[in-house]
């Protein structure tokens, strides 16, 4: 069995700096509530969701998978997203309007990846079902805050023993480094569990060969 100790340990959280402090400070003084990396009151996160949901004066509709659609804003998408924002130079107007699509993930992970490009907030329990997909469309789209929000949760509460080897597969797409290195430690703690996980299975199968007699 491979030695653990040549695993490194993943490296440490970077530390929070003094003017890091100095805001969060101003924001408790000021009745401010720190959300992801940006701090804003409750009433303008609940006015960016509003223009979401009701999707006032949206210009843009987003084909999802199963035929979904959802309605938004291009300005905010183009200033969210860099690759957004050539997604929508490239859409052709009609009637106003531009039509995109985010395919290849539940329609539920791009609504919610959608409404964190307005207000960069999410439900709990949306973030436990869907932070695999969450952290696809994030390092697809380059969405910073939201990558490390999803890395943030797979690390502190989210990496189980059966989710272990989509994770670390992501992880490795998505260049999560520090995510890597602890999928890999938990990997070489927990070798018997894992290779008993359906993940490890299914994945084994996947890598199997074909099975048959081999013709001439």
């Amino acid at each position: 069995m491979e030695d653990q100790n040549l695993i490194p340990l993943p490296p440490p959280p970077f530390p929070v700096s003094a003017s890091t402090s100095l805001a969060c400070e101003l924001m408790f003084v000021n009745n401010l509530t720190p959300t992801g990396c940006s701090y804003v009151s409750t009433a303008t996160r609940d006015l960016w969701d509003h223009l979401f949901d009701e999707a006032y004066k949206a210009d843009v509709f987003i084909n999802t998978r199963n035929g979904g659609i959802l309605f938004a804003h291009s300005n905010v998408l183009g200033m969210a997203s860099p690759v957004l924002k050539g997604m929508l130079k490239q859409a052709s107007p009609r009637r106003g309007q531009r039509s995109i699509s985010i395919l290849g993930v539940p329609h539920d992970a791009v609504r919610v990846f959608v409404r964190f490009l307005y207000s960069s907030c999410y439900e709990e329990e949306e973030m436990k079902e869907l932070v695999l997909p969450l952290l696809v469309l994030s390092h697809a789209f380059v969405v910073p805050h939201l990558n490390r929000e999803c890395e943030e949760k797979l690390e502190t509460s989210l990496l189980t023993i059966d989710n272990l080897v989509d994770v670390i597969q992501l992880a490795l797409l998505c260049d999560a480094t520090r995510l890597t290195l602890i999928c890999y430690r938990m990997i070489s703690s927990n070798l018997k569990p894992v290779s008993e996980s359906q993940g490890w299975k299914a994945r084994n199968e996947a890598e199997s060969p074909i099975s048959g007699n081999p013709t001439s």
